[in-house]
């Protein structure tokens, strides 16, 4: 039974599809943000540039990218009622009112070997309460967009 789960286990690593997440910053600035981890059975040369691609395709304005570190970092983008339902769900109280909301992808590619790669993604959603706070509320991601990001990488990676 070990071997078997053992097995299953391995065979998840080799196909690209395990992941992991752990929690990352929380606070007023940095928003709810779970951090998801997966392999990428492409070198560091190839996702770099997909990244990138699938970052710019989305009007995600790109606030840093550091190639040496892998890390790219977007600007918050404005994001309407629709998506922040779509994309997290909202601390709510009593008076909450969540009308409009801002979102920021951060994602980091690491280096395995040289077909093979690591890319995290941790999506910061705020919405903002129009209700008795006038502020901005942290939102949890629901892993819609990380899994947007991750999709259009695998779909670039697939056609070159």
């Amino acid at each position: 039974m070990k071997r078997l789960a053992l097995a299953l286990l391995l065979g998840c690593f080799v196909m690209g599809c395990a992941g992991a997440a752990t929690q990352s910053g929380s606070g007023s600035d940095s928003g709810s943000s779970v951090e998801t981890v997966k392999k990428i059975p492409h070198g560091f040369d190839d996702v770099w540039p997909a990244v990138l691609e699938t970052i710019n395709d989305q009007a995600w304005g790109i606030a840093s990218a550091t190639r040496d570190a892998g890390s790219i970092s977007t600007e918050y983008v404005q994001i309407g009622f629709d998506e922040v339902n779509e994309y997290s769900r909202c601390e709510m109280g009593f008076d909450t009112q969540i009308m409009r909301g801002r979102m920021r992808v951060e994602v980091t590619v690491g280096r395995q070997s040289l077909y093979e790669s690591t890319m995290a993604v941790a999506v910061s959603i705020h919405g903002w309460d129009e209700g008795a706070k006038k502020a901005w509320v942290n939102c949890s991601s629901t892993g819609k967009v990380e899994d947007l990001i991750f999709d259009g990488v695998n779909r670039r990676l697939s056609i070159r």
